[in-house]
């Protein structure tokens, strides 16, 4: 595995006559103030990767789920996207993100080899904080007639933008007229919690070329796919090279490239980089910035790379895939489920017997959809869940029987914590109150 070289600090200057991407400008000053944060996110990154790739009983990635929350800040109309696009911007993602697409046929040789599968699917939330039902999309009119990355204006009401939804629980994405040739742009994992997300000019939204489009080379709603790639720790494949580009992406399969390759290029099957030693540039890679008709993969290494990142900085947000379908009769009956913050025990009461069947059906899910724990319990209208075997982290805790979703819920398992009592000791407590 390379050594990703972080602290070189010369980055080339935007040159832009070109359509490009922010985010290594936009990302350099968090750097800069706390190289050392930045040194470790990548060793621990690295780690986690090592020790993955050494375990020989690790399984292919679980498909996870991100609530996504889409602000559309507008000051010409055509700026203010129908609901229509987004939602067709959103289908490239998960199309994208699951290799389902066809375009993958103009690889050729070894190429073919490369591409993996995220497994990540995008979702709108369907209700806020406050559990109020909601779209997913929040529209913010501006006096802002563009916004640039070096004061991320976009993300702050006080500045005439949009303030995101908790970016340790949503994916926050913005969109809006951004100057002087700026594409989008993202923010690492490690920076300020409350910049964090992905930023996307208006013109590059949605999966076909619209009249206010920037060409066919941005009309398929890849730039967006790209800047989601910077949020899962990937980097361009000439990142951190100073002066020289040449730099160190932290992936073995990308190549080092001596640059961006631009859609002008035509999309070249091989290219040789001038950089020492001269290797293949792989090029057709989200990462590049070669166009939306070339770009068509995530490598292997990227996947592997961006997975650990989300398992390592994006873990409070990812929504297992748990079924969730829940007859009528079911949902009109009264469930409690407590503590939701336990070290180890979690308590249920029903209110009424639940339905024809004779047995719950309980399974536990950890935050990559794996299933932790799995035990089947006669109906009762009461009774405990030991889970003290789970190590700390979030759990998506999902009751059924007769093979219908009783109610799934959210569970933090904390050893350091107070709560998960017996039922009996929370009655006593209750009786002391």
């Amino acid at each position: 595995m390379k050594k990703l070289l972080f602290l070189l600090f010369l980055l080339p200057t935007l040159v832009m006559a070109q359509h490009t991407c922010g985010a290594d400008e936009y990302n350099q000053p968090f750097i800069n103030n706390n190289p050392q944060h930045y040194q470790e996110i990548e060793e621990r990154l690295q780690d986690y990767i090592q020790k993955r790739n050494n375990n020989l009983s690790t399984q292919p990635y679980d498909p996870v789920t991100i609530p996504i929350v889409v602000h559309v800040v507008w000051n010409d109309s055509v700026e203010n996207l129908h609901d229509s696009i987004i939602h067709r911007q959103i289908e490239v993602l998960n199309r994208d993100f699951n290799l389902h697409n066809t375009d993958t046929a103009i690889l050729t040789d070894t190429l073919k080899l490369l591409p993996d599968n995220f497994k990540i699917n995008f979702s709108l939330v369907t209700e806020d904080s406050l559990g109020n039902p909601h779209s997913g999309i929040i529209r913010v009119h501006t006096h802002q007639t563009a916004f640039g990355y070096w004061d991320n204006a976009i993300k702050f009401d006080s500045l005439d933008g949009s303030n995101p939804w908790d970016t340790k629980k949503y994916m926050n994405i913005w969109i809006g007229d951004l100057s002087g040739g700026l594409l989008g742009y993202s923010q690492f994992p490690g920076g300020d919690d409350r910049t964090d997300g992905n930023v996307v000019d208006y013109a590059v939204v949605g999966n076909k070329k619209y009249p206010w489009t920037y060409g066919p080379d941005y009309a398929g709603g890849r730039v967006l796919v790209h800047e989601i790639g910077h949020w899962l720790n990937l980097f361009h494949p000439w990142w951190g090279g100073g002066s020289s580009w040449c730099g160190d992406d932290g992936v073995d399969d990308t190549g080092k490239q001596d640059g961006p390759t631009y859609p002008n290029a035509g999309c070249p099957d091989t290219s040789f980089s001038n950089c020492t030693p001269s290797e293949r540039e792989v090029i057709k890679i989200y990462m590049d910035y070669c166009g939306d008709s070339c770009m068509v993969m995530f490598t292997k290494g990227q996947v592997e790379r961006g997975r650990a990142s989300l398992d390592l900085h994006r873990q409070q947000m990812l929504i297992p895939n748990v079924p969730v379908d829940t007859p009528e009769e079911i949902r009109e009956t009264p469930i409690k489920i407590y503590p939701t913050l336990t070290s180890g025990n979690v308590n249920v009461e029903i209110g009424s017997k639940i339905y024809n069947s004779t047995t719950f059906t309980i399974k536990v899910y950890d935050i990559k959809g794996s299933i932790v724990h799995n035990e089947t319990i006669p109906i009762s209208t009461q009774f405990k869940i030991d889970l003290n075997k789970l190590t700390n982290g979030l759990y998506v805790l999902n009751i059924m029987t007769g093979g219908n979703q009783v109610i799934t819920q959210k569970i933090t398992i904390s050893k350091y914590n107070p709560f998960g009592t017996d039922l009996e000791e929370e009655k006593e407590e209750e009786k002391k109150e």
